[in-house]
């Protein structure tokens, strides 16, 4: 993504658009202990994913807390 991009919305529906799944964040099974910790992860995984996805062509993300299970008691 490109710097200070931040969150914008579309002036046009973009044609392509990737999915961005997110590693464990604070709170789930496989999360790291210190939630300071996983959100950083997580926001490095995204901006790393982001910016290929941009290089591919893509004109939008959607992120995915694909990392985070079910919590059954």
């Amino acid at each position: 993504m490109r710097k200070n991009a931040g969150i914008r919305s579309f002036s046009k529906i973009p044609r392509l658009i990737g999915v961005i799944q997110l590693p464990p964040l604070p709170g789930a099974p496989g999360a790291s202990e210190s939630a300071t910790f996983a959100l950083q992860h997580a926001g490095a995984w995204a901006v790393k994913e982001a910016t290929q996805l941009e290089k591919a062509g893509f004109e939008g993300v959607m992120l995915e807390n694909f990392g985070d299970v079910p919590l059954l008691s």
